[in-house]
C-alpha cells in the first residue's frame, strides 16, 4: 500500500473513530446539560476538568512514545511493553493519591469530592487502555483504537440515558462512565493478546530512565496542554461558581469536537512522519505541507460559521437556561482555525524527536493562560476566560512555528494560510446576508461559496489532486 493511501486509511479510520466518538460525547453532554441543569451540569464539567489535568501525570507521554517505539521495532514488542506497563501503574497510583489530596485542600464539597473519586478511578483505567491502543497506532493499525472507542461510547449511552430519564442523578452518571471504562479496557487487552500471540510483559528497570526521560519531554507538553486548555474551569469554579462553567463548558465543547479532523490526521501522520525523518526527509517536508494545508482549509471555515452562527447554535442544542454561552462560543470559535495548524506543526516537531521544543512552548502557554485568566476572571467572568483562551492559542501558533523553523526548516505554510483566510472571508459576507434565515439555507450555500472561493484562489493544485486520483479506488 502506498504512502498516500495509507495515510487514507488510517486517518479515515481515525477520524471515524474521533467523528463518531466526539459526535456521540457532544451530544450525550447536550443531554446531560439539560437533563441536570446548569449547575449540576457545571459541577459534572470541573470534574472532567480538574481530572484532564491531573490524569496527564498518570502518562507523562508514555503512550505517545511507546507508539514511537512500535513505529520503529515492533519486532521486539515484546522487550518493552512490560516495562511501559509497570512505569503507567506506578505513575497512576502516585496520580490517584495526589488527586485526593488536592481536591480536599482546594474545599470542594462532599458531592463534588465523591463525582471527582468516581470519575478519577475511570479515567485512571482509560489511561491504561491507551497503551493498547498505542501499540495497535505504532504498528499503523488505528482500526483497533477505533472501535474500542466506540465500544465505550456506545456503553456509556446505553447505560446513561436510561438511567438519567429515569431520574437518576449526578453520581449515576459517574458510574456509568466507570463502568464503560472499565469494559472497554478488558476488551483492548484481550485483543491486544490475540494480535500480538507470544508477547511476554518483561520489566527491566535499565530501560526505565529511558522511557521516562524521552516520555516526559512528550507528557510535560501534555500536562501544560491540558493546564491552558482546562484551567479555566477549574479557575472559574473557585472565582465565578459552577453556573459560569456550565455555560463555559457549553460553549467549549462545541470545539472541542470539531478539532476532530485535525488530530485524526495528526494521529495517523505520527507514524508516518517519524519514519520518514529517519529515511526521507524531503518526504517528511511533503507530508507535512500537505497535512497542514489540509488542516487549515477545514480549521478556517469551521471557525467562521461557528462564530457567525453562535447564536443559532446554542439555542438549538440547548435552552435558554444557556444563553449566556452565545458570546462565549463567538470568541472560542476562533481558537478552532488555529490549534489545526499548531497540531500539524506539533506533530512534525514529535516525529523529529523535538518534542521538548514543544514541552518548552507550552510551559510558556500554561503559565500566560493562568496568569490571564487572574487578572481577566475577577473582571470580566465567562468573557474573560474565553479571551485568554483565545490568546493562548495565537501565543502557542506562533511559538510552534518559531520551533519547527529554528529547529528543522522554514515550511511555506502562510499561503495556504492567505487562501483559507480568503476563501473564509467570502463564506462569511454570504453567511452574513443570509443570518435571518434558516441554518438549513446558510450552512450548505455557505460551504458551497467556500469551496468555489477555494478552486477561484487555487487553494488545491495539481499536485493536491493527483494525490486524491491515487488514494481513491479506481472504478472501470
Amino acid at each position: 500500500m502506498g504512502t498516500a493511501r495509507r495515510i487514507l486509511k488510517n486517518t479515515t479510520f481515525v477520524s471515524a473513530e474521533v467523528l463518531f466518538v466526539n459526535a456521540v460525547s457532544f451530544f450525550f453532554l447536550v443531554f446531560v446539560a439539560r437533563r441536570l441543569g446548569v449547575t449540576e451540569f457545571g459541577r459534572y464539567a470541573f470534574a472532567k476538568a480538574f481530572l484532564e489535568i491531573l490524569i496527564v501525570w498518570a502518562d507523562l507521554g508514555i503512550t505517545k512514545l511507546l507508539v514511537r517505539d512500535v513505529a520503529r521495532r515492533k519486532d521486539r514488542l515484546s522487550e518493552f511493553l512490560g516495562d511501559f506497563l509497570a512505569i503507567k501503574l506506578l505513575l497512576s497510583a502516585g496520580t490517584a493519591a495526589a488527586g485526593v489530596l488536592l481536591v480536599r485542600a482546594l474545599g470542594y464539597d462532599p458531592l463534588v469530592r465523591e463525582v471527582v473519586y468516581l470519575l478519577g478511578t475511570a479515567y485512571l483505567i482509560q489511561s491504561a487502555g491507551a497503551l493498547v491502543v498505542s501499540v495497535f497506532q505504532g504498528d499503523e493499525r488505528m482500526e483497533v483504537g477505533t472501535l474500542l472507542s466506540v465500544l465505550r461510547s456506545v456503553l456509556l449511552v446505553g447505560t446513561a440515558v436510561p438511567l438519567l430519564l429515569a431520574g437518576g442523578g449526578l453520581l449515576a452518571l459517574c458510574g456509568c462512565v466507570l463502568f464503560a471504562q472499565a469494559a472497554t479496557l478488558l476488551t483492548g487487552w484481550i485483543t491486544l493478546m490475540r494480535a500480538f500471540p507470544g508477547t511476554r510483559l518483561r520489566v527491566r528497570f535499565g530501560a526505565w530512565r529511558r522511557i521516562l526521560r524521552e516520555g516526559a519531554a512528550f507528557g510535560l507538553g501534555s500536562v501544560f496542554v491540558r493546564i491552558f486548555v482546562r484551567i479555566d474551569s477549574v479557575m472559574l469554579s473557585k472565582m465565578a461558581g459552577m453556573a459560569v462553567v456550565g455555560w463555559y463548558n457549553a460553549s467549549y465543547n462545541l470545539i472541542l469536537v470539531l478539532m476532530f479532523l485535525p488530530g485524526a490526521l495528526s494521529q495517523a501522520l505520527f507514524p508516518v512522519t517519524s519514519r520518514y525523518f529517519a529515511t526521507n526527509r524531503a518526504k517528511m517536508r511533503e507530508v507535512f505541507e500537505r497535512s497542514f494545508k489540509y488542516a487549515v482549509l477545514i480549521g478556517f471555515p469551521a471557525a467562521t460559521g461557528l462564530a457567525l452562527l453562535a447564536d443559532r447554535i446554542i439555542l438549538l442544542l440547548y435552552h435558554g437556561g444557556y444563553r449566556e454561552s452565545i458570546p462565549a462560543l463567538r470568541v472560542l470559535a476562533w481558537t478552532l482555525a488555529l490549534s489545526s495548524g499548531t497540531a500539524m506543526m506539533g506533530n512534525l516537531l514529535g516525529s523529529a524527536d523535538r518534542q521538548a521544543a514543544t514541552t518548552w512552548n507550552m510551559f510558556i502557554c500554561s503559565l500566560a493562560n493562568v496568569g490571564m485568566n487572574l487578572v481577566l476572571i475577577p473582571r470580566f467572568g465567562l468573557m474573560g476566560a474565553s479571551a485568554a483562551t483565545l490568546a493562548t492559542e495565537i501565543l502557542l501558533f506562533g511559538l510552534t512555528y518559531t520551533a519547527v523553523c529554528r529547529h528543522l526548516y522554514a515550511p511555506p505554510i502562510w499561503k495556504a494560510v492567505g487562501k483559507a483566510a480568503g476563501a473564509c472571508a467570502v463564506m462569511a459576507a454570504v453567511v452574513w446576508g443570509l443570518r435571518d434565515r434558516s441554518m438549513v439555507v446558510s450552512v450548505p450555500l455557505g460551504a458551497a461559496v467556500y469551496i468555489a472561493a477555494g478552486l477561484l484562489v487555487h487553494a488545491v493544485d495539481r499536485r493536491d489532486w493527483e494525490l486524491l486520483s491515487r488514494v481513491l479506488p479506481v472504478r472501470g
